[in-house]
């Protein structure tokens, strides 16, 4: 098996069982994972928030999102773009979403993140399908994430799963960007 279809067969592995969580783990897990970002320094210490909507049980934002807001700080999800591209723009509350590409819940704002001044004053969640100990994550295969993290190295990236995601290791590619952690219910890497 080559590296692409290891990738294919790990994503349809891992989605399939994320799907099979039961909903009052799923919120309990999520809740978890949400305090343990809360806490993080750097998490703390940030201005903006680069979150993500969950879609086919990936770790719910929602008591991170609603936390950074009730801080006061600015929240932005992730928009797809032509060219595997992502734009990050303002969200205040669920009025702001609509469905996008691939049904992806993304903002109808136009306000963007200003990523241009102080990075580190910017926390990044990224969702993902497989994660391994080494902070080495795969994606859904767009590249989206790659590219973006590839474009700000600043950032303090942080990657929410389920420990049921975290693998022996997962299969990378010269593109692929690890994460600075790895945040699941039970660990942190």
């Amino acid at each position: 098996m080559n590296s692409d279809e290891l990738k294919k067969s790990l994503r349809r592995e891992i989605i399939a069982k994320r799907k099979e969580i039961p909903d009052d783990l799923y919120k309990l897990w999520s809740n978890e994972i949400c305090e343990k970002i809360i806490s993080l320094k750097a998490y703390q210490e940030s201005n903006q928030l680069l979150a993500y909507y969950a879609m086919r049980k990936e770790v719910d934002l929602s008591k991170l999102i609603e936390h950074a807001l009730a801080s006061e700080k600015k929240v932005y999800l992730p928009k797809c773009m032509p060219e595997s591209k992502l734009l990050f723009l303002r969200y205040t509350g669920p009025q702001d979403v609509a469905a996008g590409k691939f049904q992806i819940m993304e903002p109808v704002t136009q306000e963007k993140a200003n990523l241009s001044t102080r990075e580190e004053s910017t926390f990044l969640v990224e969702p993902g399908v497989a994660f391994d100990k080494g902070k080495n994550r795969l994606g859904y295969g767009g590249g989206y994430y790659d590219r973006f993290m590839a474009k700000h190295t600043g950032l303090t990236s942080v990657a929410a799963a389920f420990d049921l995601q975290i693998m022996e290791e997962v299969p990378v590619g010269q593109y692929d960007v690890p994460c600075k952690y790895v945040i699941t219910e039970k660990d942190m890497y």
